[in-house]
């Protein structure tokens, strides 16, 4: 081999060894922290697919608790172990009806309270407002529940639950003897919601306390 043959195969030895050496560098600098990465989003992936599938799992045992639900026993279950999945909501309105059918309003009271706190942007979060209110009537605090009807009505007066607080407002006016204000608090709402049965349970009122001031 001449030695112009002999140089040649050299440099080219040369420059094999430098390229293989800076794909090695190259392997060394990104691949691996590339790897690196990739293991770690398939870590994360895993990790939120898994707690998705976890509280799906939560989901539909706390639904299926929910509809076997037979008693305040078992609502309390439901508040207590599913706290946060949709049906504690539920559980602990169902609880709160439970306590108010029992006779037992402060308990209903701090139930529904409770509620606001928790879930006060829940589409529920409305009836426990006025529930409040209705049990604050039923413990006979009736001056008190008639402004609070009354509040509630003019703040929510869009609300499907607005005329349900004029009849309430209406009732304690009734319980306190106000028949005068009672029949208007009727009155009005008879105008408010012409041809509903709102209005048909109000004329009825209106003509019990006509025979009570005769």
């Amino acid at each position: 081999m001449s030695k112009h043959n002999l140089d040649t195969t050299k440099r080219k030895g040369s420059l094999q060894e430098s390229e293989v050496k800076e794909v090695l560098d190259f392997i060394r600098k990104y691949a691996v922290p590339t790897v690196v990465v990739i293991v770690l989003c398939c870590g994360t992936f895993l990790f939120f697919s898994w707690m998705r599938s976890s509280k799906a799992a939560r989901e539909v045992k706390a639904d299926s608790a929910l509809m076997n639900a037979m008693d305040a026993t078992d609502y309390q279950r439901i508040i207590d172990e599913y706290e946060s999945t949709a049906s504690a909501p539920i559980a602990m309105m169902n609880l709160a009806m439970t306590r108010f059918s029992d006779g037992a309003y402060d308990a209903a009271q701090e139930l529904y309270t409770q509620f606001l706190q928790r879930y006060g942007n829940h589409e529920m979060a409305l009836q426990a407002e006025l529930n409040v209110i209705t049990c604050r009537e039923a413990k006979g605090e009736l001056s008190e529940a008639h402004l609070l009807y009354g509040e509630f009505a003019d703040k929510h007066r869009d609300s499907y639950l607005a005329p349900l607080a004029i009849m309430g407002q209406a009732r304690c006016l009734e319980g306190m003897e106000s028949m005068d204000e009672a029949r208007r608090a009727y009155e009005d709402l008879i105008v408010a919601y012409p041809g509903s049965s709102w209005a048909e349970i109000a004329n009825t009122r209106m003509t019990v306390i006509s025979k009570k001031l005769k």
